[in-house]
């Protein structure tokens, strides 16, 4: 074994580990972001049931079902452990970059195209939060190093694990159907090197990989179809139109956002390399036509987001290292200037939250202190809120149908109705169904952003005036505009749970007076 070849490993492990230290520390010092709300509540429930059958869902089921242990952590730590499985998820994509790469090229060149992946704001805000994307992310790039072996085409074997990773992409993301139905058109194309036995493997392996979201399809048809499919080609243009900003949903402005998040990173610079390069083997177009539809992917949703650039980082930066290699001298180092810049670009945002948690408290801790005085107030009783990953843990009951925190409950209208009808949910124009079944708790704080004309004081508003209404009592909780209103006891009845003042604070909770 020669020398490189003993010490490209450690360095893989060594980038790996800086990896990690960056998204752990930016995992941590990020704020709290609203979409992470139906992720973590839905790990959380884990305990009480299943996706779409026992509570409301609007993605595919796989990472709530792969991280459901999560759910015994107490309150609060639920969303530090579904934050740190997204940053293990993001090196996990890292890693099966660089496992591609080997034997392939260089190891400077498979270094600067996992940094260049890995320091994209898209990426980076993939593994800050507790969304659903590094865990399709990674399996898609486990897909990559399984199709491609060290010859020209991939064994059967090979294809079959490769579908089996894709069909799992997609029970955790439906957009990674895009890229994978790229993958399918590429082995179509190279039906006749690869043969029919490696297609039909694949086929298989996409399916059984797909058997999570088939299985609570079957256990609940009308709930799932809603959740994966309808609440996504109906909701975002009702909401987005209701509160005046239907602009956001024209394609030149999706575009023109797509074009702007390109460059909050090497998404560009890649894509660039890639356009450049095109004259190569028949099969790096496995890596151009999955990137392509990682793009379709990114365009599709209204309106686009930066998350939503992820399907597209593992084929098209895998692509991109393979082209790196290919240029001069002077093309590599300029290509590399131009990657440590735009990774400087990509990363400040992060760096810049890391550097300001060395000088308050994180997001994340205000949230545990909120989640550990609510678990004790509500003793074990049902807890509604629009933001569930502030308090989810083991001793909070949730509420299932807030599992989806602001989603489902701003749609308004007919699509409201239909909410209410199919899945059962509570919408801020129908919270009288509330008193059928009203909860001890009710926690507001996070949704207090104005969103005129539908929202003027912001959806948290609409739970407060109905809780008053109805003789709750508030308590603040820490964090700004952060509220707890506690049912009113009935004569007779039970003790009156403890008020926030009487909860001992960072020592652990107390249901006894202070």
């Amino acid at each position: 074994m020669s020398e490189d070849e003993f010490s490209r490993p450690r360095h893989e492990h060594l980038l790996l580990l800086l990896l990690f230290l960056l998204f752990a520390a930016a995992s941590l010092a990020a704020p709290i972001n609203h979409d992470e709300s139906q992720y973590v509540g839905a790990i959380a429930m884990m305990r009480e049931g299943l996706p779409f059958r026992d509570w409301p869902f609007l993605q595919t089921p796989l990472q709530p079902l792969l991280l459901s242990p999560l759910s015994l952590l107490p309150a609060g730590w639920l969303l530090v452990g579904a934050r740190l499985a997204n940053v293990l998820f993001g090196v996990l994509a890292c890693w099966a970059l660089l496992r591609l790469f080997r034997d392939r090229i260089p190891f400077w060149a498979a270094a600067a195209t996992t940094i260049g992946m890995a320091t994209t704001n898209a990426f980076l805000f993939g593994t800050e939060v507790a969304r659903n994307d590094m865990l399709p992310a990674a399996l898609l790039a486990l897909s990559l190093f399984a199709f491609l072996p060290h010859g020209e085409m991939p064994s059967w074997r090979r294809t079959g694990l490769a579908g089996l990773f894709l069909g799992l992409a997609i029970s955790a993301k439906i957009s990674m159907a895009v890229p994978a139905a790229g993958a399918g058109l590429w082995l179509l194309w190279r039906f006749n090197r690869v043969g029919a036995r490696a297609v039909a493997t694949a086929a298989l392996g996409g399916l059984v990989g797909l058997l999570p979201s088939l299985v609570l399809y079957a256990m609940a048809p009308e709930r799932f179809t809603f959740g994966v499919f309808t609440y996504s080609l109906v909701a975002p243009e009702l909401y987005w139109n209701g509160i005046g900003e239907s602009w956001r949903l024209h394609p030149l402005s999706k575009l023109d956002d797509i074009v702007a998040e390109s460059l909050r990173g090497a998404t560009a610079l890649a894509l660039l390399l890639t356009i450049f390069t095109l004259r190569s083997r028949a099969r790096q177009r496995l890596f151009e036509i999955m990137a392509l539809g990682g793009l379709v992917a990114a365009y599709l949703p209204d309106p686009f987001f930066k998350q939503y650039m992820i399907p597209l980082l593992p084929p098209l930066f895998a692509r991109a290292g393979r082209a790196l290699p290919m240029l001069g001298p002077l093309g590599r180092r300029v290509t590399l200037a131009a990657g440590a810049v735009f990774a400087i670009v990509g990363a400040s945002g992060s760096l810049k939250a890391i550097a300001t948690m060395a000088m308050r408290e994180p997001p994340l801790l205000e949230a545990v202190d909120r989640g550990r005085i609510v678990a004790a107030v509500a003793a074990g009783r049902p807890v509604a809120t629009l933001s569930p990953e502030q308090i989810a843990g083991a001793d909070v009951r949730l509420d299932p149908d807030f599992t989806a925190g602001p989603f489902l409950f701003r749609i308004q209208g007919p699509t409201g109705a239909m909410v209410e009808a199919e899945v059962g949910a509570p919408t801020f124009q129908r919270l009288g169904d509330l008193d059928r079944d009203p909860p001890a708790v009710l926690v507001t704080g996070a949704e207090r952003r104005v969103r005129p004309p539908l929202f003027p004081h912001g959806l948290d508003d609409s739970l407060d005036d109905w809780a008053a209404s109805r003789g709750y009592r508030p308590q603040p909780l820490p964090g700004r505009g952060w509220r707890m209103w506690v049912a009113p006891t009935k004569r007779g009845g039970p003790e009156e749970p403890p008020h926030y003042g009487q909860v001992r604070t960072p020592q652990g909770p107390s249901r006894k007076p202070a």
